[in-house]
């Protein structure tokens, strides 16, 4: 009897670790798809997020992922020529650069979006960029802040490192179809959403436990011009990235920002 426990008990571990190891949903099938992921800058892993982005994207689908970066001065250079982005479906934004005012580097990138039709997706640290030093107030978005347009939130600050509790409030919406209602992050850093712009719509909001900080927009789109722009303001820590439904929430908000969500 005891042995038939120990085996009854064996199979369901083993079922447990098999489920575990079950590779990801595929949610989009066909001709690979091209995304650029640019990252780089300071205060992350860019360096491995370089890796684990990609990893995310092309374990969920036919994805061609090039990467410009992780030496972020290398990848300024480059994003400053013409066509950059040319040729790709969807440019992934994973950089922090809080204080760069270079005008023709924040045009270069920005057109992008502003002037075509190419989808962004905005993670973490590049909520914060190209907007510190740019405008009397960083709390607030100012007529002619280009990327502040794109991301279609002004972040200023963001709270203590600690676990975010996620929870949806848009169920409807495409990109959250299917995902849990709640989930939370076993690390994470919240950055404060000091202003949506109307051209923007919450889907998520995070809350770190911090009560004097309150609950932030975390995950969200944004319409600029033609333009669909996809926003995920979680993914300081690796480990989180490499939690799900990360990878699924990523890869859903970058199908929506190209149209190719079912």
């Amino acid at each position: 009897m005891r042995s038939i426990v120990l085996w009854t008990g064996l199979l369901v571990v083993a079922g447990a670790l098999l489920s575990a190891a079950e590779p990801p949903k595929k949610l989009y099938s066909g001709t690979p798809l091209k995304v650029l992921l640019v990252t780089g800058g300071g205060y992350h892993d860019f360096k491995a997020q370089s890796v684990i982005i990609p990893e995310l994207i092309k374990a969920r689908g036919d994805f061609q992922v090039d990467v410009i970066g992780p030496d972020w001065k290398a990848a300024q250079e480059a994003l400053k020529k013409n066509g950059w982005a040319k040729g790709y479906e969807v440019v992934v934004y994973n950089f922090c650069d809080a204080d760069n005012t270079d005008k023709e580097l924040i045009h270069n990138i920005a057109k992008v979006h502003t002037e075509g039709t190419t989808g962004a997706v905005i993670i973490h640290g590049a909520l914060h960029s190209f907007h510190w030093k740019i405008g009397k107030d960083r709390m607030k978005y100012e007529e002619g802040e280009e990327w502040v347009k794109v991301m279609g939130i002004a972040s200023a600050s963001h709270g203590k490192q600690a676990p975010i509790a996620v929870k949806v409030i848009k169920e409807d919406h495409p990109i959250m179809k299917g995902l849990p209602k709640e989930w939370k992050t076993p690390a994470g850093e919240l950055y404060n959403s000091h202003q949506v712009l109307p051209t923007a719509t919450p889907l998520a909001m995070g809350d770190n436990g911090d009560a004097h900080q309150g609950p932030q927009v975390c995950i969200w789109v944004n319409q600029c011009e033609k333009a669909r722009v996809f926003g995920c303001s979680i993914g300081h820590h690796n480990e989180t990235m490499k939690a799900e439904p990360y990878g699924d929430v990523l890869v859903r908000g970058l199908l929506w920002a190209c149209d190719r969500l079912p």
